[in-house]
Formats: C-alpha cells, structure tokens, sequence
C-alpha cells in the first residue's frame, strides 16, 4: 500500500505539473482526481494493516475501526477506478473529434457519469460489515443469524457488483471499437480521395519507407493521416484495457462466489477481505500510476497517445 501510495503520489505531481501547462484547473484534470483517490485509499489500507499488526483480534466486521477503514479503502478505489475508466474512454473518444465532432464526443462522455451508480452500490455493500460492528457493540444483541445473512449478502452482492461492472466494461469497449472502426473506414475514405488514389495513399502513410520526405505529404493529409494512427492506437488500448479488466475480475467474482455457496469457508472470510485488500488494490494502483505518469512524460516530449 506504501509503495502504491508513493507511485500514485509522484503521478499526482506530474499529472498536475501537465495540467497547468495545458492549461487546465486543478479540479477539471480528471486523473489528478484519480491518483488523489487512489492515494488515500492507500492510506487507509496502510491503516488497516497497522491496527492488525498491533491488535489482530480487531477484525473487519466486529471492530468499527477496522470496518471503517476498510469500507472507506473501497469506496475511494471504486469510485477513483470509475473515475480511471471514465478518463480513458474520453481520452479514446477524442481521437473521433474529427468524425463525430467535439460537441458529440464531450456528449457521450457526459453519459459516461451514471457509471458512478455502480460504485455508490458497491460502498453500500462494503459498508455491510461496518453495519455488523455497530451492532456488535450491543452485547445483548442476537449476532448469529443477521451476522449470517449479512456475510451472504456481502459475498453476494460484492460478487454481482464485480461481474456488473466488468460486463458493462466489456459490452462498451466493444461498441467502442466498432465506432472506432467507423471513423478509421470514413477517414480512409477521405484520405483515399484527398491522396488521388490507392498508390499514392499508400506512399504517403508510411513515406520513409517509399524514399517521400515528410515534409512532401501535403498538410491536408498529414493531419487525416495522424487521425488514422491515434485511431489505430485508440483500438489497441481499448481491446488490451478490456481483456485485462475482464480476466482480473473474473477471479475475484469466482472467489467471491466459492465463499458464498460454500458455509465451510464463511469463517474464513477475512482471509478473503484480507487478500482482495491488498492484491487488487495494489495492481489497480500502480497500473494507474504508471500509465499517468508515461502519458504525462509524452505529453512533456510533444506526443499524445490515449491512456493505456
């Protein structure tokens, strides 16, 4: 968690260094939401495992500390990894400006928002064993059967949450790519007739190749070639966001799911609370926190590519 902490932390500082070059306001620059998010998920994951060093009878769902920190650990993620998607997909939507325009691009990004409903449920369903360690506190209190119901629900619904979120990610990278493949088709369409035929487009897109300075390729040109090749790019990120999003999930809703179905493993959840604590929070960071901190350093160097 340290180690995440301190990746996204260098990430905020350049992120932030970009947007005042841009310029842009602090709060309109979304990554700099997300590496503060992640930052103090971190933090509270940090927290979490100091208390159980020091005390580890203080478990998530009978502590209130401990259930504290753990549901606001996964609210930040949540909401700081929606935050992450919703960056991405407008990083990838601006390559079609040129199709589509900007007013319909900024659009369909706007509707990108309602993604926050999903994490707004999630923190619900996390906050279930902060709800178990309030009630807790009243030792007369019957414990056994809400605390049965509860663990269920918790499995159950972080399950559905996951396998919700990851099919909606799916189904929209691949409306993406197919939207993708719509304007690389109307772009080539137009750089074909703007080249004079399929010899001379050929020559242009790659004119080191075919002995063609650059600086012969007519600025017209250049320009629809240079939307071709962000659009290519665009596809590829997109396609590798998805697959690595689609198979991380997959076995967190598999493990999930076993210790629902399975009474044997209920008492052994914190196990479970403890693993998905710190592995899944720790790749999601420094995955984030390496891709702002390349796209930073190439907006730096002059180039522009969309966030891996």
């Amino acid at each position: 968690s340290a180690f995440a902490g301190v990746r996204c932390s260098y990430a905020l500082v350049m992120q932030t260094k970009l947007a005042i070059r841009l310029p842009r306001r602090w709060v309109e620059h979304r990554p700099n939401w997300v590496c503060a998010m992640l930052i103090l998920s971190s933090c509270c994951n940090a927290g979490l495992s100091i208390v159980k060093l020091v005390d580890p009878k203080k478990v998530v769902g009978v502590n209130i500390l401990t259930s504290a920190l753990y549901a606001a650990s996964r609210s930040l993620l949540y909401t700081g990894g929606t935050t992450q998607v919703i960056d991405f997909v407008a990083v990838a939507m601006s390559v079609q400006e040129s199709t589509y325009g900007r007013q319909r691009i900024r659009q369909a990004v706007a509707r990108e928002h309602l993604l926050y409903i999903l994490p707004a449920v999630h923190t619900c369903v996390e906050c279930i064993p902060l709800v178990n360690a309030i009630l807790a506190v009243d030792r007369d209190y019957n414990m056994e059967r809400v605390q049965t119901i509860s663990l269920i629900c918790f499995l159950v619904g972080n399950a559905c949450c996951f396998l919700i979120g990851c099919t909606r990610h799916v189904f929209r990278a691949k409306k993406m790519l197919a939207s993708f493949e719509q304007s690389r088709i109307a772009l080539e369409s137009s750089y074909m007739v703007g080249a004079g035929g399929r010899a001379m487009a050929d020559k242009f897109l790659d004119p080191d190749a075919n002995g063609i300075s650059p600086m012969e390729v007519p600025a017209s040109l250049q320009t629809v070639i240079n939307d071709l090749h962000s659009l290519e790019q665009a596809q590829k990120n997109v396609s590798e966001h998805s697959k690595k999003g689609m198979q991380s999930v997959i076995v967190v809703v598999i493990l999930f799911m076993l210790f629902a179905i399975v009474p044997f493993l209920w008492d052994k959840t914190s196990y479970l609370i403890a693993v998905n604590s710190v592995i899944m929070p720790l790749g999601f960071s420094q995955e984030c926190a390496a891709n702002y901190i390349k796209s930073s350093q190439k907006r730096q160097d002059g180039a522009f590519t969309p966030l891996q």
